[in-house]
């Protein structure tokens, strides 16, 4: 009996040992688990002139894969997490657009967000006659431009809109009272001479005697339609409107919720040109100074400041590939007006929020103590496998 108890009492201490032991084991030194080893969060510094290391951004973990390029930055702003266009970005100076003749004047009036389909003129406002040239890749030089007359009661306002496909051209008739568009069948084919306003009569019968429609533009899908409206106070506001493919007309007029694009009577009156590919940048020209402005429905935050504006340095129309990558405009110099596009020089990322968790904390350092030497033993080998 005396022998059974003390066996007994043996293993009844072995197994608490072996307990204790797989227990210190786990906490034992920094032995995490690869899957919950938080991600990097060291600040990184925004791209462009406006930013610093760390300043209202917080990095990201990397894809896999090569290396990224240095000159692209991870961020995430703080309230805006979509946005395409950043104004951490910097450009290069514009240079001519490959394809187009460089000399002479000429007004850039719109570009598709593939790069493939191009839209200028040659006068200023009112415009009556365009160009449009085409290409398979945005790599390639435009080919041979195609000529297309603008009806006499279109086009006053100097502004056109191109189809993300560039198989239709839209514009606003000479007193701002209705829309209407000319087709083509392929890329490269000739817009049909006659307009087309069927498809945009629920948009013109909506407006009220006194109100009046300006500079509208095609969303990147192609499925919606955004313009200002100005009611009979003189105030304007964006609105919208959705194709519908049952009728094959665009709906009526729709408000957007956008204070940033809305102006008072006594307010500088201004016309949509341009737009992002989430649809929450709008580039937009002052209808007295001519400057452009890149205005977004709900603001990111740009270093200190939160402003729903930048000043973009130029004038007149300004439109952005879909990855904002390129933007094409008009610049001029006392010579006349020619074409440029320009690159980004440092991209600004956005990742997706999903990946921005908080970084889980590290275990703490614990010591294996003297006493169990089991412990140390799988410590050292825990060790020289991290090592390894």
């Amino acid at each position: 009996m005396a022998n059974f108890s003390w066996l007994s009492s043996s293993r009844c201490l072995a197994i608490v040992y072996q307990a204790l032991s797989l227990t210190l084991l786990w906490s034992c030194g920094e032995n995490e688990s690869p899957s919950f080893r938080p991600i990097s969060n060291e600040p990184v510094a925004a791209a462009g002139t406006g930013g610093s290391a760390g300043t209202n951004s917080r990095t990201s973990p990397l894809p896999p894969g090569p290396g990224p390029d240095p000159d692209m930055t991870v961020i995430l702003p703080d309230r805006l997490t979509n946005t395409t266009c950043l104004a951490d970005s910097t450009w290069a100076p514009g240079v001519a657009i490959r394809g187009v003749d460089d000399t002479g004047t000429k007004h850039f009036l719109a570009v598709t967000p593939d790069e493939r389909a191009l839209v200028w003129t040659e006068q200023s406002k009112p415009i009556t006659t365009l160009a449009i040239a085409s290409r398979s890749t945005p790599d390639e030089p435009f080919g041979i431009a195609l000529r297309y007359l603008l009806p006499p009661t279109y086009g006053s306002d100097g502004y056109v809109a191109l189809r993300p496909d560039a198989r239709e051209l839209l514009f606003t008739n000479s007193d701002h009272t209705g829309l209407g568009s000319v087709k083509r069948s392929s890329l490269d084919s000739p817009f049909e001479s006659s307009v087309t306003v069927a498809g945009f009569s629920t948009i013109n019968a909506s407006l009220e005697t006194s109100s009046t429609l300006y500079s509208p533009i095609f969303s990147p899908s192609g499925t919606t339609i955004f313009y200002i409206i100005q009611d009979s106070s003189g105030a304007s506001a964006l609105h919208k409107s959705r194709y519908q493919t049952v009728t094959e007309k665009w709906s009526g007029t729709f408000p957007v919720n956008a204070p940033s694009l809305e102006t008072s009577p006594a307010q500088d009156r201004f016309s949509l040109v341009g737009i992002t590919n989430d649809e929450n940048g709008f580039f937009t020209v002052s209808q007295a100074t001519n400057e452009t402005k890149l205005v977004w429905i709900v603001p990111p935050k740009v270093d200190v400041t939160d402003r729903p504006f930048i000043d973009l340095g130029l004038q007149g129309i300004v439109q952005v590939n879909a990855t904002c990558t390129r933007r094409y405009f008009t610049e001029t110099t006392g010579q006349g007006a020619r074409l440029r596009v320009s690159s980004v020089m440092k991209l600004v990322i956005v990742a997706n929020p999903v990946d921005a968790r908080p970084p889980r904390p590290r275990a703490k350092a614990f010591t294996c103590p003297w006493f169990f030497p089991g412990l140390r033993k799988y410590h050292r080998r825990d060790e020289a496998r991290s090592r390894a």
